[in-house]
């Protein structure tokens, strides 16, 4: 059984998002992957099987935050007794696009890496967003809110 080194995964994720954002996903290379984070392209074979594997391990775990916090936002706001939607829908509508700017922000690096590459993996993170809101806004339409 091979025996990894700690740290080396965090180093060629590092590694991996320098690279991607300075040249770009037709770009970035996993030998200078390797070689930015002093390992092998070896060792990044034996954690992701691909390229793509590794992009998508670097920018993935973003993606899913941003919609996981769009999702805390609107269910928030879904568990509202109804008499309440009306009246708290601009608070929660200014304090959801607040939270989606601020994960967007303190996440920055990777969210340019998505929209740079563009592509599938971009079109998936709209895809989320999308459903997510379409969901809601349908629950909404079904459920109005009583007009105070």
């Amino acid at each position: 059984m091979v025996k990894r080194e700690e740290g080396v995964t965090d180093r060629l994720l590092d590694a991996a998002k320098l690279d991607l954002l300075e040249k770009g996903y037709e770009g970035a290379s996993l030998r200078s992957i390797a070689a930015r984070a002093q390992s092998s392209k070896g060792a990044i074979y034996v954690r992701y099987a691909d390229r793509e594997a590794l992009f998508d391990a670097v920018v993935d775990p973003s993606i899913d935050g941003l919609c996981d916090t769009l999702a805390a936002e609107l269910g928030s706001y879904a568990q509202l007794p109804v008499e309440e939607k009306l009246s708290a829908r601009d608070t929660y509508a200014d304090a959801g696009i607040e939270g989606i700017v601020d994960y967007s922000y303190d996440h920055f690096d990777v969210f340019k890496i998505v929209c740079d590459t563009g592509g599938a993996k971009f079109d998936q993170m709209l895809h989320g967003l999308i459903e997510l809101e379409l969901r809601t806004a349908l629950d909404y339409l079904e459920r109005p809110p009583a007009k105070p």
